[in-house]
């Protein structure tokens, strides 16, 4: 068993909307998404506010992030772990 799999740190509101975004960005256009195209998509006032919620994410292992690349957001361990609970959930409970 992954060692993700067996805790899943909680997400905050604003985190599982970025992670929601992020992913649905990587599965329509096969790369992710930009700083700037976050902060637009999820409405949030600054860039800063998509920093703090992307380190939250990276901490918690929900992404990684290749050093030095402008579109450099890649899945991390706990991803796998948090979609096979969501979809388990149904999506009503999920939020999808």
């Amino acid at each position: 068993m992954e060692p993700a799999a067996s805790i899943l740190m909680p997400l905050t509101e604003r985190q599982e909307t970025v992670l929601r975004l992020v992913l649905r960005f990587l599965d329509e256009r096969s790369y992710p998404p930009t700083i700037g195209e976050i902060q637009a998509g999820c409405e949030l006032c600054s860039p800063g506010s998509v920093s703090r919620a992307l380190g939250g994410l990276i901490r918690k292992d929900y992404l990684s992030r290749e050093k030095g690349r402008h579109r450099g957001l890649r899945p991390g361990p706990a991803l796998q772990a948090w979609r096979r609970r969501e979809s388990a959930a149904g999506p009503e409970e999920s939020g999808v």
